[in-house]
């Protein structure tokens, strides 16, 4: 048996939905807060009587929010453990680490107890992938456009996400919780 070319560690790169995008960069923003209070300050401002809607066959049905995340009381710390973990990676991992901005789920989505309104694509992730890729230089910009996943996933890396989300330029605004196919 020969020795081949040594073959490259395949890194699996961090994913971020296109509508977690506004939490990351509050995150770069609120430098006095470590990751876990943070993911503590984001989960208090959650309101409580927030609501979703679903398309179930023919009915839109309007369910809470809050539940879909947290669940029973006893499954609501597992979100807050993982995404204070995902908050420690974000900030800790190096500026060329792969990042994929997808409309696909991302471990923030993965420890909702219930998960419902993760299932189905949300209105803000193509807006706030659009959002992030015009902030890039125009070269990096048109050869991520050209794409073929664009605009439902674009490649970049960790470094690129810090720069562009820590802009003062940056849009924070909150996305609304409703699936596009309503």
């Amino acid at each position: 048996m020969g020795i081949g070319k040594e073959q490259e560690a395949v890194i699996a790169p961090f994913i971020i939905r296109g509508h977690h995008l506004h939490h990351y960069a509050d995150l770069l923003r609120e430098k006095d807060l470590s990751a876990a209070e943070f993911a503590s300050e984001t989960i208090i401002g959650i309101p409580q009587d927030e609501k979703f809607a679903v398309r179930d066959g023919e009915e839109i049905k309007e369910l809470n929010y809050v539940g879909d995340v947290f669940g029973r009381v006893d499954q609501a710390r597992h979100f807050s453990d993982t995404t204070t973990r995902v908050y420690c990676e974000f900030l800790s991992l190096p500026n060329d680490f792969p990042v994929e901005i997808s409309v696909s789920k991302d471990d923030i989505c993965n420890s909702c107890a219930v998960g419902r309104h993760c299932l189905e694509r949300q209105r803000g992730d193509i807006e706030d992938i659009n959002v992030f890729v015009n902030c890039l230089k125009p070269g990096i910009r048109k050869k991520l456009q050209a794409s073929p996943e664009f605009p439902d996933k674009i490649t970049t890396t960790l470094g690129v996400v810090r720069r562009i989300l820590s802009q003062s330029s940056w849009d924070r605004r909150p996305t609304p919780n409703v699936s596009s196919s309503l």
